[in-house]
């Protein structure tokens, strides 16, 4: 499809992790960037991401929630989430990415940085846990906190970052 980016695919194949605004599952009609598991297994495309447009907090401050996991697609509003470069664990349970969204935990983002989120997906499942890696606060920058990747069965995982300090998040 236009606008596929096929990113990793777990080790045994059967899991293939990609970003898109398309909407293969009926869950995206907004057309946000998310992040999708192909699952070779069920054959079917899994959509890990559920996320749209968000409302500004007034000034340059950020976004609130202006709806959370919204099927089909969340009502417009000011910006527009971004996830991307997602990698895959490779035991394909795992699925790492980074967001700008404040959407996808109960954590906000209300600077709207791209933060690194986990999902884990076991297999068979068709619906993703999310967990937010980073906290970072400032000045929105252009990378923030980009191109991560993650080990064989997701206990370690790497990215770049342009910030320097990092909020204690337990993980």
């Amino acid at each position: 499809s236009n606008g596929a980016f096929v990113r990793g695919a777990s080790n045994d194949g059967k899991r293939i992790v990609f970003e898109s605004p398309n909407d293969f599952t009926g869950e995206n009609k907004d057309g946000n960037n998310e992040i999708f598991v192909y699952d070779t297994d069920l054959r079917k495309i899994i959509q890990v991401t559920k996320t749209g447009t968000q409302s500004s907090t007034g000034g340059t401050t950020g976004q609130t929630l202006s709806g959370r996991n919204c099927p089909g697609g969340c009502p417009p509003g000011q910006a527009t989430a971004l996830n991307a470069v997602p990698a895959i664990s490779g035991d394909g349970t795992r699925i790492v990415f980074a967001s700008t969204s404040a959407q996808l935990t109960d954590v906000s983002n209300a600077d709207g940085n791209a933060e690194i989120y986990l999902a884990t997906l076991p297999r068979g499942a068709t619906a993703a846990t999310i967990q937010r890696i980073t906290e970072t606060d400032g000045i929105k920058d252009s990378f923030d906190n980009n191109t991560p990747t993650i080990n064989f069965d997701g206990s370690v995982i790497a990215f770049v970052s342009t910030r320097s300090l990092f909020k204690l998040r337990g993980v």
